[in-house]
């Protein structure tokens, strides 16, 4: 599959904001070994996300202003592409490349462990059934 090749290549996949609050982008992103970029600021995507509480997000996701802001203006398309450069481009520091190394390690090691139902089907029941014990322990959906 070309889109999956290019996909292993990259440094660092957009996700943009879909139709819908769940998409398959990130996914793709880290099953390819790739850091999810996320158009969108991490507190309005980050009830969204899956498995909170197994995945720090942070470690391997990047997240950006919402795709309007960063379209609404020249500046802001350059800032996000000067920043995706010095991060993932052929300039970038050793450290940083290091840093964005681990991330896709991390990430890769994150879709291993509870995304991928055909290397891993225990992890996938596993994660579903720990996120839904900790949604109820916090009291979510319940009636009081």
């Amino acid at each position: 599959n070309e889109t999956a090749s290019e996909l292993r290549r990259a440094s660092m996949c957009p996700c943009p904001e879909g139709d819908s609050p769940t998409t398959l982008r990130p996914f793709e992103a880290l099953a390819s070994g790739c850091v999810p970029f996320f158009l969108v600021e991490k507190e309005v995507i980050a009830y969204d996300l899956p498995f909170p509480s197994l995945i720090d997000w942070d470690s391997v996701a990047l997240f950006a202003r919402s795709m309007q802001d960063i379209g609404g203006c020249k500046e802001g398309l350059r800032e996000t592409f000067l920043a995706l450069d010095a991060l993932g481009g052929p300039k970038a520091s050793p450290e940083v490349s290091e840093h964005l190394e681990g991330m896709r390690r991390l990430g890769r090691e994150a879709f291993r462990l509870h995304f991928s139902y055909l290397r891993n089907p225990r992890g996938v029941v596993s994660s579903v059934l720990y996120e839904a014990r900790e949604l109820r322990r916090r009291g979510f959906g319940h009636n009081r």
